[in-house]
């Protein structure tokens, strides 16, 4: 009974840190500072496994629990992906458009000889006025 209490507490003390990768992707600021992006927690625990691993015997028990933590962190990503996607879409930068200088050349190919121009018609001299025999 003892050993079965000790692993209920021993859950129950891990299970606030479940998923922590999640956690990190959604508390970081913005897209711009590497947060909010769809399923960052799995890259976040994925970058932490990296950097434990480089620092040695110390950094082995954190590797491993990043890896522990992965298919949490998978979990809470697919649970919070519609908000990190469309955060991710509604707040991406708006793209400008290309600036193209302006033509600064003066030899432009309109022509404005009016022998080539087509001439308007001519108008009548005189419109007729008929008047109809109703309104007499």
């Amino acid at each position: 009974m003892t050993y079965r209490r000790l692993c209920i507490g021993m859950m129950l003390t891990i299970l606030p840190t479940a998923g922590c990768g999640t956690v990190a992707n959604l508390a970081r600021p913005g897209v711009t500072h590497g947060g909010k992006i769809p399923f960052g927690g799995v890259k976040h625990d994925r970058e932490q496994i990296t950097e434990a691993e480089a620092a040695g015997s110390v950094g082995k028990a954190h590797a491993l629990a990043y890896k522990a933590d992965i298919p949490l962190s998978f979990v809470g990503d697919v649970i919070t992906w519609p908000y990190t996607a469309t955060y991710t879409f509604i707040n991406a930068p708006v793209p400008v458009p290309p600036i193209m200088p302006a033509n600064t050349n003066t030899n432009t190919n309109t022509n404005t000889n009016t022998d080539t121009l087509p001439q308007p018609r001519a108008m009548p001299d005189a419109i007729p006025l008929t008047v109809s025999s109703a309104t007499k």
